[in-house]
């Protein structure tokens, strides 16, 4: 579990395996009739009992203006998207196939920010990140405009 822990890219590759598992159980919890309150519940009694159970309990610092202003910006942020997709998922038109393809979609905006906002040019082998992009983002447009039979 270390070796996953202190890994980026290990911890990537358990992030999207953990939306894997959760987008169709999203999908079929929409259907069934849950609500944002009850999306947003559940949500919040896993983040409250990641925090108390944590071995290295990380309360936020007040002290730190910067830091946690933006990591309510962030939390706002992922709750928009979060609600945009709980809706999604909600809709008799949304299937699991499409959206999580289109929703997936977001590595390949957040790789040209990081590349253009915070320098990473330097840091990274741009024509194979291009490529990558470039790869994911046919898939996306592809699934999401033939994926539906008609």
């Amino acid at each position: 579990m270390r070796m996953i822990w202190n890994s980026p890219v290990a911890l990537a590759a358990m992030t999207a395996l953990f939306y894997a598992l959760g987008t169709p159980l999203m999908r079929m919890a929409g259907l069934a009739g849950a609500t944002n309150a009850s999306f947003c519940t559940g949500f919040a009694a896993s983040l409250t009992a990641f925090v108390l159970f944590d071995k290295k309990l990380d309360l936020p610092d007040f002290n730190d203006g910067k830091g946690l202003g933006l990591a309510f910006v962030v939390g706002a942020l992922f709750a928009i998207a979060f609600r945009f997709s709980t809706r999604a998922f909600a809709l008799p038109g949304g299937h699991t196939s499409i959206l999580a393809a289109i929703i997936g979609s977001f590595p390949v905006l957040a790789v040209l920010v990081a590349i253009a906002f915070f320098g990473e040019a330097q840091k990274v082998r741009i024509p194979v990140v291009v490529l990558g992009t470039a790869l994911a983002a046919s898939g996306i447009v592809i699934v999401s405009l033939f994926g539906t039979k008609p």
